[in-house]
């Protein structure tokens, strides 16, 4: 009553006060509320006498000492609990509220000592060859109040060992944790749910129920269910893994979707707007950025072409694989270029591999087909790709080595003029590969014509060309690709 009209009247009474109360309070009919703050007083006061207190009372009334060590959790109360239970073996009652308050501030210590009750009731059983009423009960009491500790993967392990050799024993054991409501499995880690919910499904089938019929719901047969909710209702990368495991073992669409959903829902949850420095980088990254026209496209392969400039004047293994080694009376004299053709088959594999699924590069593909006296328009490389919507972009390029007659005239008489005038744009790559270095076979007549231009002027007189095309409207990438056989002095100027 004092409580109801001024609670502020009762923080007036001396501490002092309360621990002398206790004894009485205790046999107040439903004072749990009142003597659960005095308890909470008279501990802050003076906690060996309200453990005293607590620890004579267990002898009469353990289940209400049980109740309260819920929320005042004292170790000592906990530890003197499992001495009780070490040197005894109180009844069915006493057992489940000794373990309650052992778990209570001790909950490792609860769950390997349940354990072992467990286990030593199960071995009691099997050595008699029958269950008796006693050791059955406490095996079913100790497996309950097991199901509310946390466990260590040893103390999980033997309990699922135990599940899988008496399942009616298992069945016994989640009908009395579900029955003591006091948080049963709630402790589990989700890769023990996940253990736990594949014995589970196997052991405790679903009784089908006839259609039309109404039945009394069991916590056995919705135990899986009700082992897995958590995992379904906490999402988690890890849960969506374990959640997937488990749909692929047991064939489960329905967990398979859940799965689905939690990694949608999680992905949803941990998207944010980009910053205006990562749109900028996209934008302006040919290797992030969409592809919208056949400009952005041809940017895209002109860079690719670009990265394989800068790996070919640094990677020798990759310009090695350009070159042919000559034998004479059986020893390596000299080196000569492949030939035009494996050159640029090389160079679409190449370009491919580092486009990877943006693209694909075709070779030697017919884009305007001949008629009267004008030839047939077949460049050396066909970029292909698809947009974001439905077009298909497609950007031509030409490839022509050092030693070619035309290597500078290509670029605007081939590409520019004949490629770049008709349906697929006027945006193209030109690609010239230079070829030089002393150990070039003297027999071969491409080192002479290769040497006409140094590699620098090769890139002066091709950069003039692609400005002339400009001027008509035509863009030309041009990239000169240095596969020198010596790379002692390389040149100062970019690969572009």
């Amino acid at each position: 009553m004092v409580e109801a009209c001024d609670s502020t009247l009762l923080d007036r009474v001396p501490a002092a006060h309360w621990l002398q109360w206790l004894p009485g309070l205790w046999k107040v009919p439903g004072g749990y509320a009142l003597l659960s703050s005095a308890l909470q007083r008279a501990a802050a006061h003076n906690e060996g006498a309200t453990l005293a207190f607590l620890t004579q009372t267990m002898t009469s009334d353990v289940t209400g000492v049980a109740f309260h060590q819920r929320h005042m959790r004292l170790p000592q109360l906990s530890a003197q609990a499992l001495d009780c239970l070490y040197e005894g073996h109180p009844p069915a009652h006493a057992l489940a509220a000794l373990l309650d308050i052992a778990a209570a501030a001790l909950p490792a210590e609860a769950a390997e000592t349940a354990l072992g009750l467990l286990q030593r009731s199960v071995a009691v059983c099997a050595d008699s060859g029958t269950d008796t009423s006693a050791d059955r009960e406490t095996a079913v009491t100790s497996g309950a109040c097991l199901a509310a500790c946390p466990m260590a993967a040893p103390v999980f392990d033997a309990l699922i060992k135990i599940f899988e050799d008496d399942v009616l024993l298992a069945r016994d054991i989640i009908d009395q944790a579900h029955r003591n409501a006091n948080n049963a499995w709630s402790a589990l880690t989700p890769s023990q749910r996940g253990q736990l919910y594949l014995w589970a499904h196997r052991a405790l089938p679903r009784q089908l129920t006839a259609p039309g019929r109404i039945v009394r719901s069991s916590p056995v047969d919705e135990f899986a269910s009700t082992i897995a909710g958590p995992l379904i209702s906490q999402p988690s990368l890890d849960n969506a893994a374990i959640l997937a495991g488990l749909a692929a073992q047991t064939g489960s669409v329905w967990l398979q979707a859940d799965a689905v959903q939690m990694r949608a829902t999680l992905r949803a949850q941990a998207w944010r707007p980009p910053t205006v420095a990562e749109v900028r980088e996209v934008l302006t990254s040919p290797s992030r950025r969409l592809i919208g026209s056949r400009e952005q496209f041809a940017a895209v392969v002109a860079e690719a072409l670009r990265g394989i400039a800068d790996d070919l004047r640094t990677d020798r293994a990759l310009r090695a694989q350009l070159w042919h080694r000559q034998r004479r009376d059986n020893d390596w004299v000299s080196y000569v270029p492949a030939e035009e053709r494996e050159v640029s088959t090389w160079l679409a594999c190449e370009l491919e591999r580092r486009l990877r699924d943006r693209a694909a590069v075709l070779r030697e593909v017919e884009i305007n087909p001949r008629l009267a006296e004008t030839d047939g328009d077949i460049p050396d490389l066909l970029a292909v790709a698809h947009t974001t919507g439905t077009q298909a972009l497609s950007v031509p390029g030409e490839v022509k080595c050092s030693w070619h007659r035309q290597v500078v005239t290509a670029i605007r008489d081939q590409l520019g003029l004949r490629y770049l005038q008709g349906p697929h744009g006027t945006t193209g790559v030109y690609v010239a590969v230079y070829f030089g270095g002393s150990a070039w076979d003297t027999g071969d007549s491409r080192r002479a014509q290769s040497a006409r231009r140094s590699l620098d002027r090769l890139r002066q007189e091709l950069r003039q060309h692609a400005a002339d095309l400009a001027g008509q409207g035509i863009t030309a990438h041009v990239c000169v690709l240095d596969t020198s056989l010596e790379a002692d002095a390389p040149s100062d100027q970019s690969p572009g």
